[in-house]
């Protein structure tokens, strides 16, 4: 085992000298390697943040205009149906029928909401519009958000309101339901009830909740 040794150590130096080099060249490349392959994946990676990040910007576009002209379309069917609405209103009042003072179409989710998404509707003139003979009788068939004045609303998402999934340990939104909040007067006084979105909608309705007269409600 001497020989060899004395041969790499001292009898021959250009070999050694040219095995030393050659384990530099070989450490240079393969750091070379690893150098090249990270800055490879830093740029895919970048490249992959900025694509997800188009996409994004992208489908906020397409959902503000899509909301853009379904609210154009909602105040259009609200302005055909606002005077017919009116006459029928001032029809019920002359006779103490029905008449509708507030009406909302929105979600039961405890998320703020957004005034500028669609999430919560305004929708006395198209029930009011609807009123005939001082009775207003929608089926649970009629899909409400098919109404005229009505759409599919928008859910409000909040990452504070969160509840955790146990099925497959992820974090996903509440159970949310869509409601309609309706105050009427009907003869002399003033009710509140609500409806499930899957509910027949009947005015005036028996277990509707009496606020008082209408002379002392607001």
């Amino acid at each position: 085992m001497s020989i060899p040794i004395t041969l790499l150590g001292y009898g021959h130096k250009p070999l050694a000298n040219y095995c030393y080099n050659g384990f530099l060249i070989s450490l240079f490349t393969t750091w070379l390697d690893m150098a090249i392959g990270e800055l490879v994946r830093m740029i895919y990676k970048s490249r992959s943040e900025d694509l997800a990040a188009y996409w994004k910007r992208q489908q906020r576009l397409q959902k503000r205009a899509g909301r853009k002209s379904k609210k154009q379309a909602l105040r259009q069917q609200r302005e055909l149906m606002a005077k017919i609405a009116e006459r029928k209103a001032a029809l019920e009042r002359s006779k103490n029928g029905l008449v509708i003072l507030n009406a909302k179409y929105l979600t039961n989710s405890n998320t703020m909401v957004d005034d500028a998404s669609l999430s919560s509707l305004d929708v006395k003139i198209p029930l009011q519009f609807l009123v005939h003979d001082s009775k207003l009788r929608l089926p649970r068939q009629v899909p409400k958000q098919q109404l005229l004045g009505f759409c599919h609303l928008e859910v409000p998402h909040d990452s504070r309101s969160l509840w955790p999934n146990l099925r497959n340990f992820s974090w996903t939104s509440p159970p949310t339901k869509t409601i309609l909040s309706v105050r009427y007067q009907w003869k002399d006084d003033v009710y509140e009830i609500t409806f499930h979105n899957d509910e027949e909608i009947r005015l005036p309705h028996p277990a509707a909740l009496r606020l008082g007269p209408s002379r002392s409600v607001i």
